[in-house]
């Protein structure tokens, strides 16, 4: 079995069952073809981490994709897009990575790519970063993120439940996979060693662990929730503080309650109001997850548990709470339930930021649209919602507790702002340069001024300008 590992190459004469057809090169433009002898392995990273898994795995074929060309090992995001497309193609079923990036931009070219290869049961192995910030491919829901616990050696790992406030304080926040990275190697010169303790070079463990898993069942068989549970060896709750597996999705809407398709952070494929409408459009999009905006009562929950019952299920996405999440099988599953890991957060007080209050559909609306005009110009922009549907629309959840301190997702914590827009009942507690109010008024330090409730076109774009040289 096939099992690709990107990295920055790895030295055939090191690791054995290399085939030349399987050592290939990412060019910067994304074009794959096989590595010439002009084009050395510069490090030992990824030969490290190919003969970690060849030790624990040694019937793997491994496939090498390099995408760094030089030591400091740095690559663009467009060639790990590259990368992975070609797993994509390929079926490769199982696919390493002792890398990410921390770069929030990154997640919106690499997330559509990952979901199809966690929806298709291409099995995702990834390193964390070995700081303290959310990585990707390693923190998303439905890949198999992994760090490294000192106290472990040679093939040891275990996988705690999704982060909460019960997590081990050493596990990473989003990644609930840890494992050894202490392993005795044989240099080239034959001098044995340890290798270093790193996230790096505990992910080979965990792929190791899944090769073994894969190979004894029937070609792209396993969904990675399953692969999450024999793992573990028990029943494992593997969500995350947002349903990455989903970038398109059948919307299954009983109460045909207004929703703003513009603004959603998926491509609907098909909306359904009847349990028949929603089985129909499951046969006419196979393979697609499905959104589940409630009520749904009596026919229509069955009709939902029953798909989930299903081995061909690819994930579900359920506004609000699930009413029987036991006896479930291993699905990937995400509810309201799910945004579980909330960490305090003080924002800068000297960040850029907007607030439209108080929170509605119509002013969410007007954050999303604004947000996509920073984000054409280059900007990191977030938008934070105390809505209890927001995470729709792709807002950060921002929730008090009793103390009423303020918490918001793991992932907002860590993503590069730049402009953060508040949508939110209450004044955000950071220093406010601009706020709207939804009334229709447009508060710039002491002065206010009047503007439309509804915003025409060419009136955001005047306010985005605005903003701009505000």
């Amino acid at each position: 079995m096939r099992v690709a590992l990107i990295d920055d190459g790895v030295v055939p004469q090191v690791v054995p069952r290399l085939p030349a057809r399987n050592d290939l090169c990412v060019l910067e433009d994304g074009t794959i073809r096989q590595r010439r002898q002009d084009e050395p392995v510069l490090t030992d990273h990824g030969t490290t981490s190919a003969q970690i898994l060849h030790m624990y795995a040694p019937e793997a074929e491994i496939c090498s994709l390099r995408i760094f060309s030089s030591p400091k090992l740095r690559a663009s995001v467009g060639q790990l897009a590259a990368a992975l497309e070609w797993c994509w193609r390929e079926k490769i079923p199982l696919i390493h990575l002792s890398l990410g990036t921390t770069l929030s931009s990154d997640y919106e070219l690499l997330c559509p790519i990952l979901a199809r290869l966690i929806r298709g049961n291409q099995m995702v192995v990834a390193a964390h970063s070995n700081r303290d910030a959310y990585t990707v491919p390693a923190c998303l829901m439905g890949v198999l993120g992994v760090s490294a616990d000192p106290q472990m050696s040679g093939y040891q790992y275990a996988v705690q439940d999704a982060a909460g406030p019960e997590q081990d304080a050493a596990v990473p926040e989003q990644v609930q996979i840890t494992a050894s990275s202490r392993h005795a190697l044989t240099s080239p010169t034959g001098r044995v060693y340890e290798t270093q303790v790193t996230n790096s070079y505990a992910a080979p463990v965990v792929t190791a662990a899944v090769h073994e898993l894969l190979r004894k069942s029937p070609p792209l068989s396993l969904t990675v929730a399953e692969v999450y549970e024999k793992l573990a060896g028990r029943q494992v709750d593997i969500s995350r503080s947002r349903p990455d597996f989903i970038t398109e999705a059948i919307v299954y809407h009983p109460s045909a309650a207004p929703v703003c398709q513009e603004d959603l952070f998926f491509t609907v494929r098909a909306v359904a109001h009847t349990a028949a409408q929603w089985r129909q459009a499951l046969r006419e999009h196979p393979g697609i997850p499905t959104v589940l905006l409630p009520p749904a009562t009596g026919e229509g929950m069955d009709a939902v548990l029953d798909w989930l019952h299903e081995k061909q299920c690819p994930g579900l996405l359920c506004t609000g709470p699930f009413p029987a999440k036991s006896g479930l099988p291993p699905v990937l599953l995400w509810e309201e339930g799910c945004r579980k890991s909330f960490p305090e957060y003080q924002f800068p007080a000297d960040c850029a930021s907007v607030a439209i209050t108080p929170a509605s559909q119509t002013a969410l609306h007007l954050a999303k649209t604004l947000q996509r005009k920073f984000q054409a110009d280059g900007y990191g922009c977030t938008v934070v919602s105390d809505l209890p549907a927001a995470y729709l629309y792709g807002a950060a959840y921002l929730y008090r507790d009793e103390t009423g301190t303020p918490r918001i997702s793991t992932w907002a914590r860590h993503t590069q702002t730049d402009v953060w827009i508040f949508c939110t009942e209450r004044k955000p507690d950071c220093d406010q340069s601009i706020q709207i109010k939804a009334s229709g008024v447009l508060i710039l330090g002491e002065t206010e001024t009047e503007i439309s409730q509804e915003l025409a076109k060419e009136e955001v774009d005047e306010l985005y300008d605005f903003l701009l040289q505000s």
